[in-house]
């Protein structure tokens, strides 16, 4: 895949375009502008999350086994308040309750 064929997609083939932004897929990263410019609608990076979370697993396991601790990486976690607000416990306790006094 190159850059070249990147343009050409949206000028040649009809409809709303997708770019897939797989990091280290074959299809060359370019900004979401340039995207834009080019004819793209939409843009996804189906795994980068994916691949993020991976990389942050290894560290924080690394520090555990490193020193012993399980929160040896305390300072760059979430706290547990702050992942219960990313989770929306609150909101699912508060569903959970309301079908149980159905």
């Amino acid at each position: 895949r190159s850059l070249e064929e990147l343009r050409l997609i949206p000028q040649t083939v009809p409809g709303p375009h997708l770019a897939n932004m797989l990091t280290g897929g074959q299809t060359p990263i370019v900004s979401c502008d340039a995207l834009h410019e080019m004819g793209y609608k939409i843009a996804v990076d189906p795994i980068g999350s994916l691949q993020t979370a991976g990389a942050a697993l290894r560290d924080w396991a690394v520090r555990w086994m490193r020193t012993g601790r399980a929160d040896a990486a305390a300072g760059s976690m979430l706290g547990f308040d702050e992942l219960k607000d990313v989770l929306g416990v609150e909101e699912l306790l508060r569903f959970a309750d309301e079908l149980q006094s159905r």
